[in-house]
Parts: C-alpha cells; structure tokens; sequence
C-alpha cells in the first residue's frame, strides 16, 4: 500500500515537472517580458521619465521619476497635498508631513499596463466606503511601493500615479509577475 502511494507522488511530481517545462515561462523569462511591458507601456503614453527629482511644484503632465534603488519603479506626483509653497522648490514649509508610524488612508486605481485594447482591467477602491489603512514604514499590510510612494508625496491629500514591477507590488502582482500601474491619493492620521 505503502509503495503504490509513493509510486503516485513519484508520478504526479514527473507530470507537474513535465508541465512546468512545457510552459517556458521561467521566472527570469517572466522578468523579461514584465521589463518589455513597463517600456511599451511607457512608449504607448508617451510618458518622459527622469533620475533628477523634479520637487514639489506641478510637474509636467508626463514625466515620472525613476525611484532610485529600484528597476522599473517610476512615480508621478499629481498633486502636492497639505505643504506651503513658496514662490521656487528650494524654500517650502512643511504641514504635517509623514512620519514613521502615521496611520496612512489609501485610495487607489489599479490597472494593468498591458496595451489590451477591447479589456479594461482595474481594481479600484475610491468608491469603497473603507479605503485602505495601513501604519507608514511599520506595517506589512502594505507593499513596498505604497510605502515608497508616501514617502515621496509626503503630505496628506497628495496625489500621485506610479508604474510598479511586481517584485514591489501587492502579493498577488509578485506571484504573477504582473506590473500595475496606480493612482494614489492619501491621507495621514494622527
């Protein structure tokens, strides 16, 4: 009895292995093709990307800031938030900007990059009466890309959109290997 179970598990194994190389889809392929998706995403919007960071004035409606540190992550501040301007980016006053622990409230648009043109895809959670809430730089509820991207909006009410590889997405994007792009807007609790 013992040997006809073992030999059922030797099968499976060899038939899911099989499968497995049937695919082709290694995850440095994955990788790849996630690489080419966010570039011809870029391409199709026509969207300017820089690594000097643009600061907190409006900022052209198509150039995202390539996140240092990380491959593929590119951020676009939309709206500044609850900060003082003054009349150049060097002298500002800061409101309230986040701190370590802040109870952060998200709002966010999720959706695919890929240039499918018949199929919308996107997660949403503005019309949600519970936005999402997560504690900034202590909480593990939320991906390393909400966490960067309060980071760089800094103040509550900011608005942004990103471009995130899936390595710094949600658990599901990571599995996948799938980038999304997002539009963010938070708010900071105390």
């Amino acid at each position: 009895m013992a040997m006809k179970r073992i030999y059922q598990i030797v099968c499976l194994t060899i038939v899911v292995a099989m499968l497995g190389a049937c695919s082709g889809n290694s995850y440095s392929t994955l990788l790849k093709e996630e690489k080419k998706t966010i570039a011809n995403y870029i391409e199709r919007e026509g969207i300017e990307t820089t690594d000097t960071w643009p600061g907190y004035k409006k900022w052209p409606n198509k150039l995202y800031y390539e996140v240092p540190g990380y491959d593929n992550f590119y951020f676009h501040l939309t709206k500044c938030g609850d900060s003082t301007l003054v009349q150049d980016d060097s002298v500002y006053t800061e409101l309230n900007p986040v701190a370590i622990s802040d109870k952060i409230v998200l709002r966010y648009k999720q959706y695919r990059l890929t240039a499918d043109a018949d199929t919308i895809d996107y997660w949403t959670t503005i019309s949600n009466a519970y936005a999402v809430e997560f504690n900034y730089l202590t909480s593990s509820s939320a991906c390393t890309a909400w966490h960067e991207s309060v980071r760089l909006m800094r103040f509550s009410g900011a608005e942004c959109e990103i471009i995130c590889p899936s390595k710094l997405g949600e658990t599901s994007a990571q599995s996948s290997v799938t980038p999304y792009g997002y539009k963010m807007h938070i708010l900071i609790r105390r």
